[in-house]
């Protein structure tokens, strides 16, 4: 008997059916037996070792405290600053002893002057010697005096070292004949104890005034 397939339009023997059904369950015996052992449902295959083992995991470690990174703080470079220093004099130089050594003598010269006195001295201004107080006065102009006029007559004179009047400058006077005869005796009779500065006599000028007045 045959069947055919209306679909494929095929014919179909049932006994290559069969056939084929029992070599299929042939193999099927086979495989099983060439099969691992079954344990159960599970499958068993043994564990092949290895020479060397595979890497352990290790867990990291936790710290307990949290990790702190501290910045080392790094040296600034400052340059040195540039010192020149002064060059030395040689002629500071103690010659060499015949012995040994040298060196710098800081022992001051003893050739210096010493230091300047800077205090003011005393000054004191010249002034008319009392001895000759009576030849002060000159005479009187006999023209002034039948004009019956009286005046005065200023002048500064110059006193030397020794008392005596050096030089006369005329400042004012009422008229021109006071101012003759003052300059004249200023320069012949007048007398003066000098100026000095620090107990020394010196020159200096010095402004008098002649007073000219008719007797009563």
């Amino acid at each position: 008997m045959s069947y055919t397939d209306q679909g494929t339009r095929k014919r179909f023997n049932p006994a290559s059916l069969l056939v084929a059904t029992a070599i299929n369950g042939g193999l099927l015996a086979a495989f099983l037996t060439m099969a691992p052992d079954i344990l159960g449902d599970e499958i068993y295959v043994p564990t092949v070792l290895s020479d060397v083992d595979p890497d352990p995991q290790v867990d990291p470690v936790k710290p307990d405290k949290p990790m702190v990174i501290r910045e080392t703080a790094v040296p600034t470079f400052v340059p040195r600053p540039d010192i020149s220093l002064p060059p030395i004099d040689l002629a500071l130089l103690d010659p060499p002893d015949p012995i040994g050594g040298g060196g710098i003598d800081l022992t001051p010269p003893r050739d210096l002057d010493p230091p300047a006195d800077i205090t003011p001295k005393p000054f004191i201004d010249a002034r008319p010697d009392r001895r000759f107080a009576h030849l002060l006065q000159p005479s009187y102009p006999p023209s002034m005096i039948r004009a019956e006029m009286e005046g005065v007559a200023v002048v500064r004179v110059l006193v030397g070292v020794d008392g005596r009047v050096k030089a006369v400058e005329p400042v004012r006077s009422d008229d021109e004949a006071f101012m003759a005869v003052t300059r004249e005796q200023a320069l012949r009779k007048w007398r003066f104890t000098p100026a000095t500065r620090g107990g020394e006599p010196v020159e200096s000028w010095r402004e008098m005034t002649v007073r000219f007045q008719l007797p009563d």
